[in-house]
Protein backbone atom coordinates (compact mmCIF):
# COMPACT_ATOMS: atom_id res chain seq x y z
CA UNK A 1 0.00 0.00 0.00
CA UNK A 2 2.87 2.38 0.85
CA UNK A 3 4.49 1.84 -2.54
CA UNK A 4 1.22 2.63 -4.27
CA UNK A 5 0.72 5.85 -2.27
CA UNK A 6 4.27 6.91 -3.04
CA UNK A 7 3.33 6.76 -6.74
CA UNK A 8 -0.11 8.37 -6.45
CA UNK A 9 0.92 11.37 -4.33
CA UNK A 10 3.47 12.82 -6.82
CA UNK A 11 0.94 12.35 -9.61
CA UNK A 12 -1.66 14.35 -7.67
CA UNK A 13 0.87 17.10 -6.99
CA UNK A 14 1.73 17.25 -10.70
CA UNK A 15 -1.95 17.42 -11.68
CA UNK A 16 -2.65 20.24 -9.22
CA UNK A 17 0.38 22.12 -10.52
CA UNK A 18 -0.83 21.87 -14.13
CA UNK A 19 -4.31 23.11 -13.07
CA UNK A 20 -2.84 26.08 -11.22
CA UNK A 21 -0.63 26.95 -14.18
CA UNK A 22 -3.67 26.88 -16.48
CA UNK A 23 -5.56 29.27 -14.18
CA UNK A 24 -2.64 31.68 -14.13
CA UNK A 25 -2.42 31.62 -17.93
CA UNK A 26 -6.18 32.32 -18.17
CA UNK A 27 -5.83 35.34 -15.89
CA UNK A 28 -2.90 36.66 -17.91
CA UNK A 29 -4.93 36.28 -21.12
CA UNK A 30 -7.85 38.22 -19.61
CA UNK A 31 -5.75 41.16 -18.46
CA UNK A 32 -3.82 41.45 -21.72
CA UNK A 33 -6.45 40.52 -24.32
CA UNK A 34 -9.89 40.28 -22.69
CA UNK A 35 -9.72 43.66 -20.95
CA UNK A 36 -8.58 45.22 -24.24
CA UNK A 37 -11.67 43.87 -25.93
CA UNK A 38 -13.89 45.62 -23.40
CA UNK A 39 -12.10 48.90 -23.97
CA UNK A 40 -12.66 48.52 -27.72
CA UNK A 41 -9.19 49.89 -28.42
CA UNK A 42 -7.08 46.90 -29.37
CA UNK A 43 -6.42 45.69 -32.90
CA UNK A 44 -8.51 42.91 -34.34
CA UNK A 45 -7.71 39.31 -33.49
CA UNK A 46 -8.97 36.05 -34.93
CA UNK A 47 -11.91 35.85 -32.54
CA UNK A 48 -14.73 33.44 -33.41
CA UNK A 49 -17.65 34.81 -35.41
CA UNK A 50 -21.05 34.75 -33.71
CA UNK A 51 -23.57 32.80 -35.74
CA UNK A 52 -26.32 35.03 -37.16
CA UNK A 53 -29.81 34.60 -35.75
CA UNK A 54 -31.54 37.53 -37.49
CA UNK A 55 -32.17 38.45 -41.10
CA UNK A 56 -28.79 38.41 -42.94
CA UNK A 57 -27.09 41.61 -43.95
CA UNK A 58 -27.57 42.60 -47.57
CA UNK A 59 -23.84 43.32 -47.96
CA UNK A 60 -20.73 42.84 -45.83
CA UNK A 61 -17.64 44.93 -46.56
CA UNK A 62 -14.24 44.11 -45.08
CA UNK A 63 -11.10 46.20 -45.46
CA UNK A 64 -10.36 48.04 -42.22
CA UNK A 65 -7.71 46.47 -39.98
CA UNK A 66 -9.29 47.73 -36.75
CA UNK A 67 -12.64 48.79 -35.30
CA UNK A 68 -15.02 50.84 -37.47
CA UNK A 69 -15.98 53.82 -35.28
CA UNK A 70 -18.20 55.79 -37.67
CA UNK A 71 -20.31 55.19 -40.77
CA UNK A 72 -22.28 57.64 -42.90
CA UNK A 73 -24.23 57.52 -46.19
CA UNK A 74 -23.86 60.22 -48.85
CA UNK A 75 -26.90 62.39 -49.66
CA UNK A 76 -27.02 61.14 -53.25
CA UNK A 77 -26.97 57.51 -52.04
CA UNK A 78 -23.89 56.78 -54.15
CA UNK A 79 -21.31 56.31 -51.41
CA UNK A 80 -20.84 55.05 -47.88
CA UNK A 81 -17.92 56.32 -45.82
CA UNK A 82 -16.41 54.52 -42.84
CA UNK A 83 -13.93 55.83 -40.28
CA UNK A 84 -11.74 53.52 -38.27
CA UNK A 85 -9.37 53.10 -35.37
CA UNK A 86 -6.81 52.15 -38.05
CA UNK A 87 -6.58 55.93 -38.82
CA UNK A 88 -8.23 55.74 -42.23
CA UNK A 89 -11.49 56.63 -43.91
CA UNK A 90 -12.72 54.29 -46.63
CA UNK A 91 -15.08 55.61 -49.29
CA UNK A 92 -17.17 52.76 -50.70
CA UNK A 93 -19.25 52.59 -53.86
CA UNK A 94 -22.65 51.47 -52.64
CA UNK A 95 -23.49 49.36 -55.68
CA UNK A 96 -20.20 47.57 -56.27
CA UNK A 97 -18.89 47.54 -52.69
CA UNK A 98 -15.49 48.62 -54.02
CA UNK A 99 -13.30 51.16 -52.24
CA UNK A 100 -13.08 54.41 -54.22
CA UNK A 101 -10.77 56.30 -51.86
CA UNK A 102 -8.72 55.73 -48.73
CA UNK A 103 -8.06 58.88 -46.70
CA UNK A 104 -5.22 58.69 -44.20
CA UNK A 105 -5.24 60.42 -40.81
CA UNK A 106 -2.73 60.85 -37.99
CA UNK A 107 -5.28 59.66 -35.42
CA UNK A 108 -8.29 57.39 -35.19
CA UNK A 109 -11.36 58.64 -37.08
CA UNK A 110 -14.21 59.11 -34.61
CA UNK A 111 -16.85 60.91 -36.69
CA UNK A 112 -17.74 61.64 -40.34
CA UNK A 113 -20.29 63.82 -42.17
CA UNK A 114 -20.97 64.47 -45.88
CA UNK A 115 -21.89 67.91 -47.15
CA UNK A 116 -25.23 68.26 -48.98
CA UNK A 117 -23.99 67.40 -52.47
CA UNK A 118 -21.77 64.56 -51.31
CA UNK A 119 -18.68 66.00 -52.96
CA UNK A 120 -16.88 66.78 -49.72
CA UNK A 121 -16.31 64.78 -46.58
CA UNK A 122 -15.66 66.18 -43.11
CA UNK A 123 -13.86 63.96 -40.58
CA UNK A 124 -13.11 64.34 -36.88
CA UNK A 125 -9.94 62.69 -35.69
CA UNK A 126 -7.98 61.69 -32.62
CA UNK A 127 -5.30 64.15 -33.72
CA UNK A 128 -7.58 66.95 -32.47
CA UNK A 129 -8.41 68.38 -35.89
CA UNK A 130 -11.36 68.53 -38.27
CA UNK A 131 -10.35 67.56 -41.81
CA UNK A 132 -12.15 68.62 -45.02
CA UNK A 133 -11.65 66.40 -48.09
CA UNK A 134 -12.47 66.80 -51.78
CA UNK A 135 -13.75 63.39 -52.78
CA UNK A 136 -13.17 63.72 -56.52
CA UNK A 137 -9.41 63.92 -55.92
CA UNK A 138 -9.00 62.55 -52.40
CA UNK A 139 -7.13 65.74 -51.48
CA UNK A 140 -7.38 67.39 -48.09
CA UNK A 141 -8.55 70.97 -48.67
CA UNK A 142 -8.60 72.34 -45.11
CA UNK A 143 -8.05 71.67 -41.43
CA UNK A 144 -10.05 73.26 -38.63
CA UNK A 145 -9.51 73.49 -34.90
CA UNK A 146 -6.77 71.93 -32.84
CA UNK A 147 -5.71 72.37 -29.25
CA UNK A 148 -8.99 71.26 -27.68
CA UNK A 149 -8.41 67.54 -27.30
CA UNK A 150 -9.55 64.77 -29.63
CA UNK A 151 -12.49 65.46 -31.96
CA UNK A 152 -15.07 62.92 -30.83
CA UNK A 153 -18.30 64.00 -32.53
CA UNK A 154 -19.51 66.04 -35.53
CA UNK A 155 -22.91 67.15 -36.87
CA UNK A 156 -23.90 69.25 -39.88
CA UNK A 157 -26.89 71.63 -39.85
CA UNK A 158 -29.82 71.05 -42.26
CA UNK A 159 -28.75 73.99 -44.45
CA UNK A 160 -25.22 72.49 -44.67
CA UNK A 161 -23.65 75.74 -43.54
CA UNK A 162 -22.89 75.09 -39.89
CA UNK A 163 -20.70 72.30 -38.54
CA UNK A 164 -20.82 71.43 -34.84
CA UNK A 165 -17.85 69.69 -33.24
CA UNK A 166 -17.47 68.08 -29.82
CA UNK A 167 -14.14 67.19 -28.23
CA UNK A 168 -12.64 65.04 -25.50
CA UNK A 169 -12.11 68.08 -23.24
CA UNK A 170 -15.78 69.09 -23.48
CA UNK A 171 -15.49 71.88 -26.05
CA UNK A 172 -18.46 72.36 -28.39
CA UNK A 173 -17.83 74.70 -31.31
CA UNK A 174 -19.76 75.91 -34.36
CA UNK A 175 -17.97 76.39 -37.69
CA UNK A 176 -18.96 78.03 -40.97
CA UNK A 177 -18.32 75.17 -43.36
CA UNK A 178 -18.00 77.48 -46.39
CA UNK A 179 -15.65 80.14 -44.97
CA UNK A 180 -14.10 77.60 -42.54
CA UNK A 181 -14.21 80.16 -39.75
CA UNK A 182 -15.16 79.59 -36.13
CA UNK A 183 -18.65 81.00 -35.47
CA UNK A 184 -18.96 80.44 -31.75
CA UNK A 185 -17.79 78.29 -28.86
CA UNK A 186 -20.91 76.99 -27.11
CA UNK A 187 -19.05 75.16 -24.33
CA UNK A 188 -15.44 75.97 -23.48
CA UNK A 189 -14.63 72.88 -21.44
CA UNK A 190 -16.29 70.06 -19.55
CA UNK A 191 -16.93 66.32 -19.84
CA UNK A 192 -16.19 64.62 -23.16
CA UNK A 193 -18.84 65.30 -25.82
CA UNK A 194 -19.67 61.87 -27.22
CA UNK A 195 -22.53 62.75 -29.57
CA UNK A 196 -24.10 65.69 -31.43
CA UNK A 197 -27.25 65.92 -33.56
CA UNK A 198 -29.11 68.64 -35.50
CA UNK A 199 -32.83 68.61 -36.24
CA UNK A 200 -33.56 68.53 -39.97
CA UNK A 201 -36.79 70.56 -40.07
CA UNK A 202 -38.60 73.40 -38.39
CA UNK A 203 -36.59 75.69 -36.10
CA UNK A 204 -32.92 74.56 -36.28
CA UNK A 205 -31.90 72.83 -33.06
CA UNK A 206 -28.74 71.15 -31.78
CA UNK A 207 -28.38 68.65 -28.96
CA UNK A 208 -25.31 67.12 -27.33
CA UNK A 209 -24.66 64.21 -24.98
CA UNK A 210 -21.63 64.06 -22.72
CA UNK A 211 -19.63 61.74 -20.50
CA UNK A 212 -21.40 62.97 -17.33
CA UNK A 213 -24.88 62.14 -18.63
CA UNK A 214 -25.87 65.70 -19.59
CA UNK A 215 -28.18 66.38 -22.54
CA UNK A 216 -27.80 69.99 -23.71
CA UNK A 217 -30.33 71.61 -26.07
CA UNK A 218 -29.71 74.74 -28.17
CA UNK A 219 -31.86 76.68 -30.61
CA UNK A 220 -29.86 78.10 -33.50
CA UNK A 221 -29.83 81.44 -35.36
CA UNK A 222 -28.52 82.78 -33.04
CA UNK A 223 -27.34 79.93 -30.79
CA UNK A 224 -29.12 79.91 -27.43
CA UNK A 225 -28.97 77.26 -24.72
CA UNK A 226 -32.57 76.24 -24.02
CA UNK A 227 -32.11 73.57 -21.38
CA UNK A 228 -29.75 71.08 -19.79
CA UNK A 229 -31.23 67.72 -18.81
CA UNK A 230 -29.39 65.52 -16.35
CA UNK A 231 -30.28 62.01 -17.51
CA UNK A 232 -30.19 58.94 -15.30
CA UNK A 233 -27.44 57.52 -17.51
CA UNK A 234 -24.11 58.59 -16.03
CA UNK A 235 -22.38 58.33 -19.43
CA UNK A 236 -24.26 59.32 -22.57
CA UNK A 237 -22.78 57.76 -25.69
CA UNK A 238 -25.48 58.66 -28.22
CA UNK A 239 -28.15 61.28 -28.88
CA UNK A 240 -30.67 61.69 -31.71
CA UNK A 241 -33.41 64.17 -32.52
CA UNK A 242 -36.53 63.67 -34.62
CA UNK A 243 -36.62 65.64 -37.90
CA UNK A 244 -39.32 67.93 -36.47
CA UNK A 245 -37.26 68.49 -33.33
CA UNK A 246 -40.10 67.48 -30.99
CA UNK A 247 -38.43 64.45 -29.43
CA UNK A 248 -34.91 63.57 -28.27
CA UNK A 249 -33.45 60.11 -27.79
CA UNK A 250 -30.50 59.45 -25.50
CA UNK A 251 -28.59 56.31 -24.55
CA UNK A 252 -25.31 55.21 -23.05
CA UNK A 253 -23.70 52.89 -20.57
CA UNK A 254 -26.95 51.81 -18.89
CA UNK A 255 -28.12 50.13 -22.11
CA UNK A 256 -31.53 51.80 -21.81
CA UNK A 257 -32.77 54.24 -24.49
CA UNK A 258 -34.67 57.23 -23.11
CA UNK A 259 -37.12 59.46 -25.04
CA UNK A 260 -37.59 63.12 -24.05
CA UNK A 261 -40.12 65.82 -24.87
CA UNK A 262 -38.12 68.67 -26.44
CA UNK A 263 -40.49 71.38 -25.23
CA UNK A 264 -40.83 70.40 -21.58
CA UNK A 265 -37.66 68.35 -21.07
CA UNK A 266 -39.78 65.53 -19.57
CA UNK A 267 -38.90 61.85 -19.90
CA UNK A 268 -41.71 60.31 -21.98
CA UNK A 269 -40.69 56.66 -22.34
CA UNK A 270 -37.86 54.13 -22.21
CA UNK A 271 -36.83 51.35 -24.61
CA UNK A 272 -35.33 48.31 -22.91
CA UNK A 273 -33.72 45.41 -24.74
CA UNK A 274 -30.01 45.98 -25.26
CA UNK A 275 -27.73 44.15 -22.87
CA UNK A 276 -24.79 46.56 -22.91
CA UNK A 277 -23.76 50.11 -23.84
CA UNK A 278 -25.90 51.73 -26.57
CA UNK A 279 -23.37 53.62 -28.69
CA UNK A 280 -25.34 55.03 -31.63
CA UNK A 281 -28.89 56.24 -32.40
CA UNK A 282 -30.67 57.45 -35.55
CA UNK A 283 -34.29 58.32 -36.40
CA UNK A 284 -35.69 57.59 -39.83
CA UNK A 285 -36.93 60.61 -41.82
CA UNK A 286 -40.58 59.61 -41.36
CA UNK A 287 -39.97 59.55 -37.58
CA UNK A 288 -41.60 56.13 -37.27
CA UNK A 289 -38.47 54.11 -36.52
CA UNK A 290 -35.48 54.54 -34.21
CA UNK A 291 -32.27 52.64 -34.96
CA UNK A 292 -29.81 51.70 -32.20
CA UNK A 293 -26.37 50.08 -32.19
CA UNK A 294 -24.87 48.51 -29.08
CA UNK A 295 -21.82 46.95 -27.51
CA UNK A 296 -23.97 43.81 -27.12
CA UNK A 297 -23.04 43.28 -30.81
CA UNK A 298 -26.54 43.94 -32.14
CA UNK A 299 -28.44 46.55 -34.12
CA UNK A 300 -32.10 47.06 -33.20
CA UNK A 301 -34.97 48.79 -34.97
CA UNK A 302 -37.77 50.20 -32.80
CA UNK A 303 -41.30 51.48 -33.13
CA UNK A 304 -40.40 53.98 -30.43
CA UNK A 305 -43.91 55.36 -29.99
CA UNK A 306 -45.25 51.88 -29.22
CA UNK A 307 -42.05 50.95 -27.33
CA UNK A 308 -41.79 47.87 -29.54
CA UNK A 309 -38.58 46.21 -30.74
CA UNK A 310 -39.16 45.43 -34.43
CA UNK A 311 -35.91 43.67 -35.31
CA UNK A 312 -32.70 42.55 -33.65
CA UNK A 313 -29.85 42.17 -36.16
CA UNK A 314 -27.08 39.97 -34.78
CA UNK A 315 -24.45 39.39 -37.46
CA UNK A 316 -21.66 41.55 -36.00
CA UNK A 317 -19.04 39.83 -33.84
CA UNK A 318 -17.96 42.89 -31.88
CA UNK A 319 -19.20 46.14 -30.37
CA UNK A 320 -21.42 48.10 -32.79
CA UNK A 321 -20.11 51.68 -32.70
CA UNK A 322 -22.14 53.42 -35.39
CA UNK A 323 -25.37 53.21 -37.40
CA UNK A 324 -26.63 55.38 -40.30
CA UNK A 325 -29.94 55.24 -42.13
CA UNK A 326 -30.98 56.37 -45.63
CA UNK A 327 -34.76 56.45 -46.04
CA UNK A 328 -34.73 57.15 -49.78
CA UNK A 329 -33.31 53.74 -50.57
CA UNK A 330 -34.36 51.95 -47.36
CA UNK A 331 -30.89 51.00 -46.20
CA UNK A 332 -29.27 50.80 -42.80
CA UNK A 333 -25.49 50.73 -42.40
CA UNK A 334 -23.60 49.63 -39.29
CA UNK A 335 -19.92 49.63 -38.30
CA UNK A 336 -18.36 47.48 -35.62
CA UNK A 337 -15.32 46.51 -33.59
CA UNK A 338 -15.07 43.46 -35.85
CA UNK A 339 -13.82 45.83 -38.58
CA UNK A 340 -16.79 45.17 -40.87
CA UNK A 341 -19.42 47.40 -42.45
CA UNK A 342 -22.80 45.78 -42.91
CA UNK A 343 -25.56 47.10 -45.18
CA UNK A 344 -29.12 46.04 -44.33
CA UNK A 345 -32.41 46.29 -46.23
CA UNK A 346 -34.40 48.52 -43.86
CA UNK A 347 -37.73 47.80 -45.56
CA UNK A 348 -37.40 44.09 -44.82
CA UNK A 349 -36.23 44.71 -41.25
CA UNK A 350 -39.22 46.94 -40.49
CA UNK A 351 -41.56 43.96 -40.76
CA UNK A 352 -39.42 41.62 -38.68
CA UNK A 353 -41.22 41.60 -35.34
CA UNK A 354 -39.20 40.11 -32.50
CA UNK A 355 -41.07 37.41 -30.63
Amino acid sequence: MRDRNELVFPALVLLLGITALGSICSLLWWFTIGSGALSGNRRLSNSPTIQPSGTPAKKIWKSHTAAVLSVVQSPDAEFIASGSYDQTVKLWNRQSGKIQRTLNHSGRVNSIVFNDNGQQLVTGSGDGKIHLWELSTGNKIAELGGGHGRIVSLALSPDNRTLASGSSNGTIQLWNIESRNLIETLVDKGPQVNSLAFSSGGTPQLISGDQDGNLKHWRMNPPELVQTIQTSDNRLAAVAITPTGHQFATAGHSGTIQLWDALTGDLTSELIGHGFVVSSLAFTADQKTLISGSYDETVRTWDWRQRKNLCTLEEHSGFVYSVAVDDDINTLVSGSYDGNIRVWDLEKQATCLVQ
